[in-house]
């Protein structure tokens, strides 16, 4: 397994991803300064280039997008995607996912404690972030970002590449446009066009 990012969600990574395959190997991908990874990762091996990532998928193509940031996830992912790889899902044995749900994008990521319910459609490369609630009926596009904590209420329909600040609430039926940002803690009661930065309560 590859994953791609060496930052502090990657070190979260590992642990679930160790978990549920203790006798896995792990390589990451960093293709910035040495000096901005974390010493934990020094262990594992860090690729820095295309063909060293060609030549792992030669014999294990899976990856996962291991970053937070939405715009990031977009350009890892299909960056990986274009050198050969596979998408592969990091889930955490304490998160819930409803057997009635409708769609599960590849790539997802998975955190201790979140909920997703009935009826969801979940995009590709998705970051559900610890504790974080998605409730029935809910859309999410591809590469989001929902904070630790954040909910999601029904049927709210969210955007790709949005990102969902921490303990955020986002209310039943809303619509979040792409790229769309919500502050930490916001109470979001209106629709929110594409590429708006909003917060507070309610979010503005």
């Amino acid at each position: 397994m590859l994953l791609a990012g060496t930052g502090g969600h990657a070190l979260e990574l590992i642990d679930i991803f160790l978990q549920n395959n203790p006798h896995s190997v792990l390589h990451f991908f960093n293709e910035l300064s040495p000096q901005l990874y974390k010493d934990q990762v020094k262990s594992y091996p860090i690729l820095r280039t295309d063909s060293e990532v060609s030549h792992l998928f030669r014999s294990t193509t899976e990856f996962c997008v291991a970053v937070g940031s939405p715009l990031l996830r977009e350009r890892l992912y299909f960056k990986m995607k274009a050198l050969g790889g596979k998408a592969t899902h990091i889930i955490a044995s304490s998160a819930q996912i409803s057997q009635e749900i409708k769609e599960l994008g590849e790539g997802a990521n998975v955190m201790h404690g979140v909920f997703i319910s009935a009826h969801c459609r979940i995009g590709v490369n998705v970051l559900f972030n610890t504790h974080s609630s998605i409730h029935h009926g809910v859309i999410v596009g591809d590469h989001c970002e929902i904070s630790p904590g954040a909910r999601v209420l029904g049927n709210a329909i969210i955007g790709s590449k949005v990102s969902i600040g921490s303990n955020a609430v986002i209310l039943p039926g809303i619509e979040l446009g792409d790229e769309a940002i919500v502050g930490a803690g916001a109470v979001v009661t209106k629709n929110v066009p594409p590429g708006k930065v909003v917060k507070g309560v309610p979010a503005v």
